[in-house]
């Protein structure tokens, strides 16, 4: 995980197949431009073939985020990149997350920048997170399918509120 020494930013992609290329062009930049370039996942399990599998997904589609305290720099080098990369932002402003969007992305995501699973259980009409990255923060979990295992959260990020999809197993209901 990410110390906020320095800013992040939302970078918008067309297609999410440019996953490989925009990692391996960022990797050429080097570290003193860019502390860090990720795309966060989350880890939940599908249910195929009579089993349930492990898979993993991109948390925002058409979304990656880059750590650095030289945006002016990566702009440029965005805008010159062989298909021009969008920072998000007003005009030609790149806009940084907010201490909380980091905050909370910190808290959810491990140090390969993924969401895993969480396990609880549902006590008298509430939910109680045992273990994962949603223990402690019940309160943001709008909704729970349990037949898909996952929750939708409700949270403000990228400049718009949004609900994000996390791996959830609830064991019990009582």
């Amino acid at each position: 995980m990410q110390e906020n020494t320095a800013n992040w930013y939302a970078i918008h992609i067309d297609r999410q197949d440019q996953e490989g290329r925009i990692l391996d062009y960022c990797q050429a930049l080097g570290k003193d431009l860019l502390k860090d370039a990720f795309f966060p996942r989350i880890r939940y399990y599908k249910r195929y073939q009579g089993a349930w599998h492990e898979e993993e997904k991109l948390l925002f589609p058409k979304y990656f985020f880059v750590v650095t305290d030289q945006i002016e720099q990566l702009y440029k080098l965005f805008q010159k990149a062989p298909k021009p990369i969008e920072i998000l932002g007003t005009g030609d402003t790149p806009v940084e997350l907010s201490n909380d969007e980091i905050h909370l992305l910190n808290k959810l995501m491990n140090h390969r920048h993924e969401i895993e699973m969480s396990t609880g259980r549902i006590c008298d009409g509430h939910l109680e997170v045992s273990s994962g990255p949603l223990r402690g923060m019940e309160d943001m979990v709008r909704k729970i399918d349990r037949h898909k295992r996952m929750a939708i959260i409700r949270t403000q990020m990228l400049q718009r509120e949004m609900e994000m999809q996390v791996g959830l197993e609830v064991t019990e209901k009582s």
